[in-house]
């Protein structure tokens, strides 16, 4: 499907205006409210926004990530529980979704092979033969 030159660049103008920054909390995300906030509840949720974005560098990879999601229909993360960062995980690696059909087929777990956390591009990649040696 991106090897067409003309679905390519519709790939890329969608994503392009549906990820732009927001300029009042400074992500790539609106807030909206079901009520009227407080101005100190707005300023903590501002700034716990920024900062889960600026972890996760969403900033640098949301053009990205939006624009597979257009293209496969899902993007698969898996978390630090630690640091709670976000790891890209290549869509050919997830074998298997296990879903609950009991409500309406969300997906319970993931099953992906050859993991292996690279911590410096924030992805998982697949593991080499130095990951074998002692």
């Amino acid at each position: 499907m991106d090897a067409d030159s003309e679905v390519n660049a519709c790939l890329d103008i969608i994503a392009e205006f549906s990820t732009q920054l927001n300029e009042q909390n400074d992500t790539p995300f609106d807030i909206t409210y079901n009520d009227d906030p407080t101005d100190h509840e707005i300023e903590i949720i501002r700034k716990q926004m920024q900062q889960w974005v600026k972890l996760n560098k969403l900033d640098q990879r949301i053009f990205k990530l939006f624009r597979n999601t257009i293209k496969y229909g899902d993007q698969v993360f898996v978390r630090d529980p630690e640091t709670f960062e976000m790891f890209w995980v290549d869509m050919s690696k997830v074998v298997r979704v296990i879903v609950n059909e009991n409500e309406g087929k969300r997906p319970e777990q993931y099953i992906i092979r050859d993991i292996n956390p690279n911590f410096q591009n924030l992805t998982v990649a697949a593991k080499t033969t130095t990951d074998f040696m002692v």
